[in-house]
């Protein structure tokens, strides 16, 4: 609930700064205010919930398959297909991903954890792609490294992985969360009674 209200709070003040400088100027308003916020919310919103829209059923944690890797996209911003190695390694410089993505691909991670990976595409395809239902689409583009799963198996791949949620009624209740949780209880606040080990 406290979320919630931030959120409600955060939001009336953004319309109201809205609704002062329309009554203002109404096309500086849409410009440089309505345009920009809806530009960031939509957009940036739709390409982080692309990246982040697939779950492993038994471990809803497992990185490789809850971050999308994009090979031979058009749009490569900053190295930003390789998202698994973002969440691997939050504070490397975008210019070290490739190499990243190349020693966890030797070692055989991406292929052990069947990571959702995809060729030819970008995050907005990706997008459309999964609210649209177009799975075989999806299947035709997802990269199998060790090149064992037919279509249709990559297609219900991708359906099971989409269909997962890690909390509410379709939860799976009998898998222990080593992290999520935490995030949720801790509403934005730095954890400050864990020590991470190495």
């Amino acid at each position: 609930l406290q979320i919630a209200m931030k959120m409600v709070t955060g939001s009336l003040y953004f319309v109201s700064f809205a609704c002062l400088v329309s009554f203002l100027s109404p096309t500086f308003a849409f410009w440089f205010v309505l345009f920009p916020m809806g530009e960031n919310v939509l957009l940036l919103a739709c390409v982080n919930w692309c990246w982040h829209a697939f779950l492993s059923p038994d471990d809803p944690e497992d990185e490789y398959v809850g971050s999308i890797t994009i090979f031979d996209g058009p749009i490569n911003v900053l190295h930003e297909d390789y998202h698994v190695v973002h969440h691997q390694y939050p504070g490397a410089h975008w210019t070290k991903h490739p190499d990243l993505y190349k020693k966890h691909e030797k070692s055989g991670e991406y292929a052990d954890h069947v990571a959702t990976m995809f060729r030819n595409t970008h995050a907005f395809e990706m997008f459309f792609l999964i609210i649209l239902r177009e799975y075989d689409q999806m299947a035709e583009k997802f990269y199998d490294p060790k090149d064992k799963l037919s279509h249709d198996e990559k297609k219900e791949l991708i359906k099971k992985r989409l269909r997962t949620c890690w909390w509410g009624p379709r939860a799976n209740l009998n898998i222990k969360l080593q992290g999520k949780e935490i995030g949720n209880l801790m509403d934005g606040r730095p954890n400050v009674d864990s020590k991470k080990t190495d």
